[in-house]
């Protein structure tokens, strides 16, 4: 496989359909970092399509899966997209023992949210969802020293919780995280105790009470959006 090749023609294309207006359109949202080509989402998500079309049958799942890495090492957003092309594409088929390989990805500096949560929000779930990849596996991954890392461990069990409606293993999982340094992975923790408060309000209610003293202002944020201005006083850090 010359990856080298499939790289540089991946390049060609984001580069030649690239655009100014796009990126202005979208650098507002990521406080982190944005640096994108600019190309249209009708553009970029057909050309995923046709990508994967065009090599799988020709590449194994591990020359996907070292492509992959490849990609998400780029400086691009396009490019590191189509990353989660690959994962998306193959979520029925990678299980236990490609998710070392996999977390390696997230381990560069992306500066970039919306990269970790397209993984997220319906790559993962999918793994879980077929049973080869269990909630225990990304225990590792919340264990990491690197922050999107860490931010897509939890954010990937927001869609299995909801499927599930019981939060409590959910919630264990979740715990050793409440004393988190990065603001990326508070934005994480918070948007999944928000969701998990509203399938189990009181275990979800018992663990924010537990840390409302010592964890960071902006999980209880984004955790308690959805209460009424009395719920969201409970949760407030004592004087």
């Amino acid at each position: 496989m010359n990856t080298a090749k499939i790289q540089a023609e991946v390049n060609a294309f984001m580069k030649a359909h690239g655009s100014r207006e796009v990126i202005e359109k979208y650098s507002r949202f990521f406080k982190e970092g944005y640096d994108p080509y600019g190309v249209p989402a009708e553009i970029l998500f057909q050309y995923r399509k046709d990508f994967i079309t065009k090599h799988e049958t020709k590449l194994s799942l591990p020359e996907f899966l070292k492509l992959g890495g490849e990609f998400m090492a780029s400086a691009k957003y396009e490019v590191k997209g189509m990353a989660h092309a690959i994962a998306r594409r193959f979520a029925d088929e990678i299980g236990r023992g490609h998710l070392a390989e996999m977390m390696t990805w997230f381990e560069h500096n992306h500066n970039n949210w919306a990269i970790c949560d397209e993984f997220s929000a319906d790559a993962f779930p999918v793994m879980l969802k077929g049973g080869k990849v269990e909630v225990r596996d990304f225990e590792s991954w919340r264990n990491s020293s690197a922050r999107w890392t860490r931010r897509v461990s939890i954010v990937s069990l927001i869609k299995p919780m909801k499927a599930e409606k019981k939060v409590k293993r959910y919630l264990e999982f979740a715990e050793p995280m409440m004393g988190e340094a990065e603001r990326v992975v508070h934005q994480g923790i918070g948007w999944f105790l928000r969701e998990a408060w509203k399938i189990e309000t009181a275990p979800t209610e018992k663990l924010l009470l537990k840390y409302k003293n010592t964890a960071a202002r902006l999980i209880y944020q984004t955790a308690c959006e959805k209460m009424d201005q009395a719920g969201k006083e409970r949760f407030r850090r004592d004087k």
